[in-house]
């Protein structure tokens, strides 16, 4: 690693330029307030990758371009309904989820059967029970499981079991239903409906000691659309064609303005690109920055970014992937299976002289996922301190800017930018790239491959 003397003074102009500039709370407002909800395939979403690419040719970067490309869209119709049939007749306020298929106008009428958090033992538990009946599930993390269940794994596994309907509960108080995608880029097989945890525990509540029956009637749509990734790069001095990627979704959910997921996020990397563009000539290496488009419904920007860069992989030393803001501190690293990471990030803390704290997990629901399968070392930016147990206010109309901090931005944005300027120039970076089949050994002892296969989502067969 480069000696700490040479980076001093530019580390002096990074902090200074990031603690005394409100450049990334601005961004936030005009990404939530004015643009809005940007759900992939609408105007909010096309509005937003404009700004985007706006900002970054405002900062001077090279290249900036939009990479377009189709998809298998979805376009919400006329309000969810939500009716108890048995033991008495009443309507619930609900939500459909995004790749819903629509019911007809008859919808789906059937018992419900109550999984609880949906862990995966209590679709093998009840087995067959599962079939024709609407299967109920928290969006709690499963306290048994030693990982992720994500909202796909719970779907896939009721479709799997002959399920007909599933109901998705928020387990978070505010009487905020949940959304988020049933399956990943591609049309769901089942109606799938989102509702609050006070409007699931009255459901509970009035079929107590009975077998309640719901009908679930949707009327969305899904249709081929199209969308962008938004790219822009500072070329490297000396070696421009080693690449360091830092990136992050733009696009949000229709019923919300997604500030933290993923508006917070993308602003740190639109502020990493300011900071350090006023010091490329110090950039041995490209930086390339990518907004990505329709994370939210399968990661899709993502895949069709690395299906289009294919032959430049080889050629990314890391990527640094920026979903949600995290405000734990201090802000760290965490990798995803590359534990040999840590004596760099150590030597780093002791350059920068701040701690880095480290962490290093395999998580496959976010934009670094597609670079993972092709064996590209990958980080988030974040700390694991605090455990996770669920989105938060995340995915819900709740996810507002006012729940947004700017001193987390700035040191989000001022730490990426001072370990780009680093890792940027360093010949001895430590993290070499796995090949195909040490990435199919990591997705099999993470058990991902089933997982993956359950939520119909892409995986190593697909890249």
């Amino acid at each position: 690693m480069p000696d700490d003397k040479t980076y001093l003074e530019i580390d002096k102009l990074i902090l200074g330029d990031a603690y005394t500039s409100n450049e990334p709370g601005d961004n936030l407002l005009v990404l939530c307030d004015e643009i809005g909800p940007r759900l992939a395939g609408t105007h909010g979403e096309r509005d937003a990758a404009r700004f985007v690419a706006d900002r970054l040719k405002s900062y001077g970067l090279d290249n900036v371009a939009d990479e377009a490309f189709d998809y298998a869209g979805w376009h919400r119709g006329e309000p969810a309904r939500l009716n108890l049939l048995q033991p008495a007749e009443r309507e619930f306020p609900c939500i459909s989820l995004p790749y819903c298929p629509p019911t007809g106008p008859d919808g789906v009428a059937a018992e419900i059967i109550n999984l609880g958090d949906g862990a995966p033992e209590a679709f093998k538990r009840l087995g067959g029970d599962i079939r024709g009946k609407i299967v109920y599930v928290s969006s709690r993390m499963p306290p048994q499981v030693h990982r992720w269940v994500h909202r796909g794994e719970k779907y896939g596994r009721a479709v799997r079991a002959g399920a007909v309907g599933f109901i998705f509960v928020n387990h978070y108080d505010g009487l905020l239903p949940a959304t988020g995608a049933l399956r990943f880029g591609k049309a769901a097989e089942i109606p799938g409906i989102g509702i609050a945890r006070e409007t699931g525990e009255e459901l509970l509540r009035r079929s107590k000691g009975c077998k309640p029956v719901v009908r679930i009637i949707t009327s969305d749509t899904n249709e081929p659309k199209a969308s962008c990734n938004v790219v822009g790069e500072l070329t490297g001095t000396q070696k421009p064609e080693e690449i360091i990627v830092v990136g992050g979704h733009y696009d949000s959910h229709d019923l919300c303005t997604s500030a933290n997921d993923n508006a917070a996020g993308l602003t740190v990397v639109l502020e990493t690109a300011r900071l350090l563009a006023a010091h490329r000539q110090h950039l041995a290496r490209t930086v390339r920055f990518i907004a990505f488009g329709c994370e939210e419904i399968g990661l899709i920007g993502s895949h069709e970014y690395v299906a289009a860069h294919r032959d430049e992989m080889p050629n990314i030393r890391v990527m640094f992937n920026s979903d949600c803001l995290t405000n734990a501190r201090p802000k760290g690293l965490v990798f995803h299976a590359w534990p040999q990471a840590e004596g760099y990030v150590e030597a780093l803390a002791e350059q920068l002289k701040t701690p880095i704290p480290f962490g290093d997990i395999v998580f496959a629901y976010s934009d670094h996922f597609p670079f993972l399968l092709h064996g590209v070392p990958t980080a988030n930016v974040g700390n694991l301190s605090n455990p996770f147990a669920g989105r938060g206010w995340g995915h819900t109309a709740a996810d507002t800017p006012d729940k947004v901090s700017l001193v987390d931005q700035r040191e989000s944005a001022a730490l990426l930018a001072r370990m780009i300027l680093r890792v940027a120039n360093d010949d001895e970076w430590p993290l070499q790239q796995r090949s195909r089949e040490e990435v199919e050994a990591l997705l099999e002892a993470e058990e991902l491959i089933e997982i993956l296969d359950i939520e119909d989502a892409r995986s190593l067969d697909d890249e």
